[in-house]
């Protein structure tokens, strides 16, 4: 198994290089060690659509900060995913929103960073993320609109053990 270290920002010269990187090694499993402060959502999109294209292949190992367009990679990617012990997250409520497809929550829905949620909409939003094992004080900061930090507890829990395994009753 190959291992490769990301710990950079998410724009187009370090994504270039990463898939670059990560294309020289197509026929290898690959440990890819992450870490970002964030940075593009058009870019993190295109890291997701290639890992996802190779999700059998490459397991995302999270370390130190998993922040905004980051947090989103990791949400988004069907790759197997292991939090180490250093690791911690931030997300922004809009990011929760369009990446709400990890909570099942709006499938079949294309949701805009700055679009308002309904009531309903928002409730059942909301209703998904506290199934999900999201905190009442994450949730309120989220509805509020704050930016959500998790601890590695919180990232493990939600990582490890649910993103395989989850199942919303609704």
């Amino acid at each position: 198994m190959r291992s490769i270290v990301f710990n950079n920002c998410i724009n187009l010269e370090n994504i270039t290089h990463l898939i670059n990187i990560l294309e020289s090694y197509k026929n290898e499993k690959i440990k890819l060690y992450f870490s970002t402060w964030g940075g593009e959502s058009a870019l993190a999109d295109v890291l997701i659509d290639y890992i996802n294209s190779r999700s059998s292949d490459i397991e995302l190992v999270c370390f130190g900060g998993i922040q905004s367009a980051g947090f989103c990679i990791l949400m988004s990617t069907n790759c197997e995913k292991e939090i180490l012990d250093t690791c911690w997250g931030m997300a922004h409520k809009g990011k929760f929103i369009i990446y709400s497809k990890f909570l099942r929550i709006f499938p079949n829905k294309s949701v805009k960073y700055k679009q308002k949620l309904t009531k309903a909409e928002n409730d059942k939003f909301l209703k998904k993320c506290k199934n999900f094992g999201i905190s009442e004080n994450k949730l309120k900061d989220i509805y509020e609109g704050k930016d959500v930090y998790f601890n590695n507890d919180e990232m493990k829990y939600l990582f490890n053990n649910k993103i395989k395994k989850v199942k919303i009753n609704e």
